[in-house]
Protein backbone atom coordinates (compact mmCIF):
# COMPACT_ATOMS: atom_id res chain seq x y z
CA UNK A 1 0.00 0.00 0.00
CA UNK A 2 1.45 3.32 -1.06
CA UNK A 3 0.42 6.22 1.16
CA UNK A 4 1.50 9.77 0.75
CA UNK A 5 1.25 12.46 3.35
CA UNK A 6 0.59 16.05 2.52
CA UNK A 7 2.87 18.59 4.07
CA UNK A 8 0.74 20.64 6.45
CA UNK A 9 3.36 22.74 8.20
CA UNK A 10 4.56 26.15 7.13
CA UNK A 11 7.70 28.10 7.95
CA UNK A 12 8.43 31.79 7.37
CA UNK A 13 11.87 33.36 7.68
CA UNK A 14 12.20 36.83 9.20
CA UNK A 15 15.12 38.57 7.52
CA UNK A 16 15.39 41.94 9.26
CA UNK A 17 17.53 40.89 12.24
CA UNK A 18 21.28 41.50 12.35
CA UNK A 19 22.38 39.15 15.15
CA UNK A 20 19.84 36.33 15.10
CA UNK A 21 18.21 33.95 12.63
CA UNK A 22 14.44 33.95 13.12
CA UNK A 23 11.75 31.62 11.80
CA UNK A 24 8.02 31.50 12.48
CA UNK A 25 6.10 28.34 11.84
CA UNK A 26 3.29 25.97 12.55
CA UNK A 27 2.91 22.22 12.33
CA UNK A 28 -0.53 22.32 10.73
CA UNK A 29 -1.47 25.46 8.78
CA UNK A 30 -4.96 24.09 8.09
CA UNK A 31 -5.75 23.92 11.82
CA UNK A 32 -3.15 26.20 13.50
CA UNK A 33 -3.77 25.90 17.24
CA UNK A 34 -0.10 26.49 18.01
CA UNK A 35 2.63 28.55 16.39
CA UNK A 36 6.33 28.66 17.08
CA UNK A 37 9.10 31.22 16.95
CA UNK A 38 12.64 29.94 16.53
CA UNK A 39 15.49 32.32 17.33
CA UNK A 40 19.05 31.08 16.87
CA UNK A 41 22.46 32.69 17.10
CA UNK A 42 25.98 32.24 18.42
CA UNK A 43 26.74 33.38 21.98
CA UNK A 44 30.09 34.58 23.26
CA UNK A 45 30.80 35.25 26.96
CA UNK A 46 31.66 38.88 27.68
CA UNK A 47 33.75 38.45 30.86
CA UNK A 48 36.88 36.31 30.92
CA UNK A 49 36.69 35.83 34.71
CA UNK A 50 33.00 34.86 34.85
CA UNK A 51 32.23 31.13 35.06
CA UNK A 52 28.67 31.28 36.40
CA UNK A 53 27.17 30.18 33.08
CA UNK A 54 24.57 27.83 34.58
CA UNK A 55 23.13 30.69 36.63
CA UNK A 56 23.24 33.11 33.68
CA UNK A 57 21.40 30.64 31.42
CA UNK A 58 18.71 30.05 34.08
CA UNK A 59 18.27 33.83 34.40
CA UNK A 60 18.10 34.19 30.60
CA UNK A 61 15.42 31.50 30.37
CA UNK A 62 13.44 33.07 33.22
CA UNK A 63 13.63 36.52 31.63
CA UNK A 64 12.35 35.18 28.29
CA UNK A 65 9.40 33.50 30.06
CA UNK A 66 8.61 36.65 32.03
CA UNK A 67 8.71 38.97 28.99
CA UNK A 68 6.40 36.69 27.01
CA UNK A 69 4.00 36.25 29.92
CA UNK A 70 3.87 40.03 30.52
CA UNK A 71 3.32 40.77 26.84
CA UNK A 72 0.52 38.21 26.52
CA UNK A 73 -1.09 39.26 29.81
CA UNK A 74 -1.33 42.93 28.81
CA UNK A 75 -1.95 42.53 25.09
CA UNK A 76 -5.44 43.62 24.04
CA UNK A 77 -5.56 41.32 20.99
CA UNK A 78 -5.40 38.11 23.07
CA UNK A 79 -4.32 35.90 20.16
CA UNK A 80 -2.40 33.59 22.47
CA UNK A 81 -3.06 31.96 25.84
CA UNK A 82 -0.69 33.54 28.38
CA UNK A 83 -0.55 30.52 30.68
CA UNK A 84 0.12 28.09 27.90
CA UNK A 85 3.50 28.70 26.31
CA UNK A 86 6.55 26.51 25.99
CA UNK A 87 10.04 28.03 26.06
CA UNK A 88 12.91 25.79 25.00
CA UNK A 89 16.24 27.59 25.41
CA UNK A 90 19.02 25.34 24.17
CA UNK A 91 22.61 26.34 24.80
CA UNK A 92 25.16 23.91 26.17
CA UNK A 93 26.64 25.22 29.39
CA UNK A 94 29.55 22.78 29.18
CA UNK A 95 30.72 24.28 25.87
CA UNK A 96 30.69 27.92 26.95
CA UNK A 97 34.19 29.40 27.21
CA UNK A 98 35.49 32.93 26.94
CA UNK A 99 36.64 33.67 23.38
CA UNK A 100 34.61 30.80 21.91
CA UNK A 101 31.16 31.01 20.33
CA UNK A 102 28.46 28.55 21.40
CA UNK A 103 25.30 27.83 19.42
CA UNK A 104 22.06 29.04 21.02
CA UNK A 105 18.56 28.11 19.93
CA UNK A 106 15.37 29.38 21.53
CA UNK A 107 12.03 27.94 20.45
CA UNK A 108 8.88 29.58 21.78
CA UNK A 109 5.62 27.69 21.25
CA UNK A 110 2.44 29.74 21.61
CA UNK A 111 -1.05 28.24 21.83
CA UNK A 112 -4.28 29.90 20.75
CA UNK A 113 -8.02 29.38 21.15
CA UNK A 114 -8.59 30.56 17.58
CA UNK A 115 -7.16 29.51 14.23
CA UNK A 116 -4.22 31.76 13.36
CA UNK A 117 -2.87 31.00 9.87
CA UNK A 118 0.86 31.68 9.88
CA UNK A 119 0.72 33.55 6.57
CA UNK A 120 -1.91 36.06 7.75
CA UNK A 121 -0.47 39.58 8.15
CA UNK A 122 -1.88 40.09 11.67
CA UNK A 123 -0.33 36.80 12.82
CA UNK A 124 3.07 37.73 11.37
CA UNK A 125 2.84 41.17 12.99
CA UNK A 126 2.08 39.62 16.39
CA UNK A 127 4.92 37.09 16.15
CA UNK A 128 7.29 39.85 14.98
CA UNK A 129 6.32 41.97 18.00
CA UNK A 130 7.04 39.10 20.41
CA UNK A 131 10.33 38.36 18.64
CA UNK A 132 11.40 42.02 18.81
CA UNK A 133 10.72 42.08 22.55
CA UNK A 134 12.74 38.93 23.20
CA UNK A 135 15.66 40.00 21.03
CA UNK A 136 15.60 43.69 21.97
CA UNK A 137 14.90 43.44 25.69
CA UNK A 138 16.46 40.08 26.58
CA UNK A 139 19.23 39.02 24.19
CA UNK A 140 20.54 42.48 23.24
CA UNK A 141 20.54 43.65 26.88
CA UNK A 142 22.28 40.56 28.25
CA UNK A 143 25.46 41.61 30.03
CA UNK A 144 26.97 38.10 30.18
CA UNK A 145 26.63 36.94 26.56
CA UNK A 146 27.06 38.70 23.23
CA UNK A 147 25.03 37.27 20.34
CA UNK A 148 25.89 37.14 16.64
CA UNK A 149 24.25 35.55 13.59
CA UNK A 150 27.29 33.57 12.44
CA UNK A 151 30.08 31.62 14.08
CA UNK A 152 32.78 33.65 12.28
Amino acid sequence: MNTTTKKKGKKIKLTNNLNHKVFFGCVDNNNPKSLYINISSWATPTDENDTQYQRHLRELNKEIKQKIYNYLAYNKKNFFIKDRTIIDLDIRESGIKFGKKSFMSCEITLFSNIDLPINKESTIDELTMITNIIIGEVFNNNKHLLFSKTKK
